[in-house]
């Protein structure tokens, strides 16, 4: 939310805006136009508000334009012409100057004797990747933690080299990091990294999964027994499923918690983990072999005489319909199930 102390900050920085002229109005309504451009202004300068409000004055400030009125033009040409073009062209090069260091950008940016073009645009040379890597710490504090503040640096840099940031918020940034860690040369002998960073991103999963309200034991004891063969499930949608090689849960509890640290292991055949959410609490737990293939079954669909069919295959005719009353009442009991239809 934007404060009004903000909003009259931005209208300073809008005050040292140094860009070249951008015929915006072409293409924006005029009151509109303005506002766009403050946005842009403070969100670029919002992160220097660290540096302290008296320090404004001194910063120059490299996003800026001048909105001049240009006689109006077809609404094609508004659409898809020369105008709107141009500021893409500008908007892709800045982005390249923030990435990947191009020059390009210097040719919309004016500079004086005082503040040449290299300072302006030199203040945010790092501070897009800064802002990349803090999220990337954000979003993998135990990984952060078992490496140290050094290593941790020099992977973030190298997977900012490698990955762009395609969404709109940096909350999503880092999710091919697990497959990062497992093909990078200098990660691979160690692919514990690769299997820890897959839980910390699928526990962040879990606890940004939308909410649904559970199936309770009283609905499904009003499901008529002649329906129950063709039953079928619907999954909270926090519910996450994964096959971990390595102790990498006992690892990040024991990052999490600040308590002594397992040495990493592997097991002797990869363990069925199931990861889900109830209210605000996150929970997961190791599965069985034949509880991780039911409900991997009842989540692709099956119903649950399909399911029942499979217990008998894995413990006999005798020990089925037991087991799947003890598996049914414990999913539903933790939430796991929020309809049967």
């Amino acid at each position: 939310m934007l404060l009004a102390s903000d909003l009259s900050r931005s209208k300073a920085v809008i005050r040292l805006i140094t860009f070249r002229r951008v015929a915006v109005s072409t293409f924006l309504p005029s009151d509109f136009a303005k506002v766009w451009l403050s946005l842009i202004a403070f969100l670029i300068w919002r992160p220097l508000i660290s540096i302290g409000a008296n320090s404004l004055i001194s910063i120059p400030v490299i996003l800026a334009t001048v909105v001049e009125t240009v006689p109006s033009t077809s609404p094609a040409a508004r659409r898809g012409g020369r105008l709107m073009s141009g500021l893409a062209r500008l908007q892709g090069d800045f982005q390249d100057y923030l990435l990947r260091a191009s020059e390009a950008v210097g040719a919309h940016v004016f500079g004086t004797a005082r503040v040449p073009v290299a300072t302006r645009l030199g203040i945010y040379a790092g501070a897009y990747g800064s802002r990349l890597a803090d999220a990337l710490q954000s979003n993998f504090p135990a990984l952060a933690k078992l490496l140290g503040e050094a290593d941790f640096h020099t992977l973030a840099a190298e997977y900012l080299r490698t990955h762009d940031s395609p969404y709109f918020s940096i909350r999503y940034y880092g999710d091919a990091l697990p497959q990062f860690l497992a093909a990078h040369e200098d990660y691979v002998a160690a692919p514990v990294l690769a299997e820890l960073a897959r839980w910390e991103w699928t526990m962040t999963e879990v606890f940004d999964a939308a909410d649904a309200v559970p199936l309770t034991h009283e609905a499904l004891a009003g499901i008529a027994p002649q329906r129950w063969a063709r039953l079928r499930f619907a999954w909270h949608p926090s519910v996450r499923r994964l096959a971990l090689s390595w102790n990498v849960p006992q690892i990040w509890q024991a990052l999490t918690e600040d308590s002594e640290r397992p040495q990493a292991s592997l097991n002797a055949a990869p363990v069925q983990w199931l990861l889900w959410r109830h209210e605000l609490t996150t929970y997961f737990r190791s599965l069985t072999h034949t509880e991780a293939a039911v409900l991997d079954a009842a989540r692709n669909g099956w119903p649950f005489g399909e399911l029942c069919e499979l217990l008998c295959g894995e413990l006999g005719e005798a020990q089925a319909p037991a087991h799947a009353a003890a598996l049914l009442r414990d999913w539903v009991g933790s939430g796991l199930i929020s309809s049967a239809a």
